[in-house]
């Protein structure tokens, strides 16, 4: 049938507002499509054209040149049906003209509907209907979270990284600045401020200190096929010594030289069985863990470097310190006193003094006992090999006094992939279920 003032020109505009349905039908239709489309021209919204709906649940859009308007669920008696085209002015003759704007018209439209007049634009079709725009929102605000959360965490751990610097902003720090000993006496007594600043390699070097320890008590020996040339690093063995330990050996020691001994076939080591040992008993290793970071937890709370652990929470003048300790004691287990920010300093001083080759020269090959000792906390930095290739070079004398070198002319290269290789063979075999000692 023919429809006459199908178009009706406003004061800005052209528009055709239609009803298809009323509401309260008896027998509403299930489906419901509409197509709009003129021979002549390309309804578009780069035309200028527009297309809202209204009363039923669907969508509108522009599909080649044509309005569509496609309803998506059963309409009920509830429903209407109703289109709403925006037109470029004087695009077509029309004898139905209003004096009111077109915009008047989609601002009453938009009452008690779906869209939001708020975000309608002149030549734009308008698709934000209300369970889009509330999707968008919640969009917004998980990515506003998001955002929030990771910039929370940034400054988090920059507070954290503050308080707890690395061994690399420490040594940044303190450049041309040298410390010639261990700033606490044993290395083992800086084992928990280590862990903070060095991270995941921490446990893998304190056991090449302490397998150097063990070699310089003369509690064990280094043995290399060839002892001139660098071993195969799957063949590095280690003989124990048919004596026991002094009374006075560091508890972490005295735990290490107990699983070198159970895994040991007729007195010796090898790495593959010594990395097998530990992935079956995960609890030893852990066990060995621990008595490093006690030991060094016992000296730290003696000498007011770090608090106790019975002390639950502790607040401060500095907040920002107290944050960065609640975050140590979660991240490290422990949480440091201002008296503990020398030793970290005096920590990378000595750091810069082993890699300052040229310094080497200060001692003498009469002090090789003083090296021995420095070569702990080399090992313990994770810089024992570089440090005795500088140390061998500018002191040849070093290899023949040194009890490091009794079994191999490369201890040290020996003894980092020793226990880098027998961790990563306990991590990537798998754990056991042992007791602990």
């Amino acid at each position: 049938y023919q429809i006459s003032n199908f178009v009706e020109q406003t004061a800005t505009k052209q528009m055709i507002a239609w009803q298809f349905l009323n509401s309260d039908v008896k027998i509403s239709p299930k489906n419901l499509q509409v197509v709009v489309h003129d021979p002549n021209r390309q309804l578009s919204v780069d035309n200028g054209y527009g297309v809202w709906g209204f009363g039923f649940d669907g969508e509108t859009a522009f599909n080649k040149g044509q309005v569509t308007m496609q309803s998506s669920k059963n309409l009920s008696e509830d429903n209407y049906v109703k289109m709403i085209v925006q037109i470029p002015k004087n695009t077509y003759g029309t004898a139905y003209k209003t004096t009111r704007s077109f915009d008047s018209y989609m601002q009453e439209a938009f009452k008690g509907s779906d869209y939001n007049y708020q975000d309608y634009k002149n030549g734009e079709t308008v698709k934000n209907d209300q369970g889009r725009r509330l999707a968008l929102i919640v969009v917004t605000v998980v990515i506003l979270l998001v955002l929030g959360a990771g910039i929370w965490l940034l400054l988090w751990y920059r507070n954290y990284r503050r308080y707890y610097p690395t061994i690399k902003t420490l040594q940044k720090q303190t450049k041309g600045e040298y410390y010639r000993e261990i700033p606490t006496g044993s290395i083992y007594n800086v084992y928990q401020l280590l862990s903070a600043m060095l991270s995941t390699t921490v446990t893998s070097n304190f056991l090449s200190v302490g397998l150097l320890q063990l070699m310089r008590d003369q509690y064990l020996t280094i043995q290399t096929k060839d002892a001139e040339k660098k071993p195969n690093k799957k063949k590095i063995t280690f003989i124990l010594a048919d004596k026991e330990l002094a009374a006075d050996t560091p508890e972490p020691i005295q735990k290490l030289h107990e699983l070198l001994k159970q895994a040991a076939k007729d007195g010796v080591v090898t790495q593959k069985d010594f990395g097998k040992y530990l992935s079956k008993h995960s609890k030893k290793l852990e066990a060995l863990t621990k008595a490093f970071d006690h030991y060094s937890q016992q000296y730290g709370e003696a000498n007011d470097l770090v608090y106790s652990t019975k002390t639950k929470r502790v607040k401060t003048d500095d907040k920002k310190r107290d944050r960065a300790n609640r975050a140590a004691s979660w991240l490290q287990g422990f949480r440091k006193k201002p008296a503990a920010d020398e030793v970290d300093l005096n920590l990378a001083r000595l750091k810069n003094y082993l890699q300052e080759f040229t310094l080497i020269n200060e001692r003498t090959p009469q002090e090789v006992g003083l090296w021995d000792d420095l070569m702990l906390a080399a090992a313990a930095f994770g810089i024992a090999e570089e440090v005795a290739e500088q140390l061998t070079v500018a002191y040849p004398e070093y290899q023949a006094e040194s009890v490091y070198y009794h079994g191999s002319f490369f201890p040290f290269f020996a003894v980092q992939h020793f226990s880098s290789g027998a961790m990563t063979t306990a991590v990537s075999t798998g754990s056991g279920g042992a007791t602990s000692m």
